[in-house]
């Protein structure tokens, strides 16, 4: 039986994001599939974090992510207010590259 915590953690309203599908879509519309051949990564994990779903993740796989596609952990993750941002939107807050190329 999975153990339940007794007392939630307080974020403070803030979430945790990815935005792994709008980076994918700026280098040529890459494919999940195509990341994952690259990386050798789980397709599951690499969905999971491309959907915005994953609630854990392992440093090696952004390790991986970010290698392959030439990025920063602060370009692919950002905490946003959770009224700010809709599940389906992945707009960073400027930082890492991001940060630059908007500069």
């Amino acid at each position: 039986m999975p153990s339940i915590r007794e007392t939630p953690v307080n974020t403070r309203g803030k979430v945790f994001n990815c935005c792994l599908r709008k980076i994918m879509g700026e280098k040529d519309n890459m494919r999940i599939a195509e990341l994952c051949a690259e990386t050798n990564l789980r397709r599951n994990s690499v969905s999971a974090l491309y959907n915005n779903t994953a609630t854990r993740i392992d440093t090696i796989t952004v390790t991986a992510i970010c290698a392959a596609l030439d990025c920063t952990p602060g370009d692919l993750f950002f905490i946003s207010d959770a009224s700010d941002i809709r599940q389906d939107e992945n707009k960073p807050l400027p930082v890492g590259k991001a940060a630059e190329s908007e500069g």
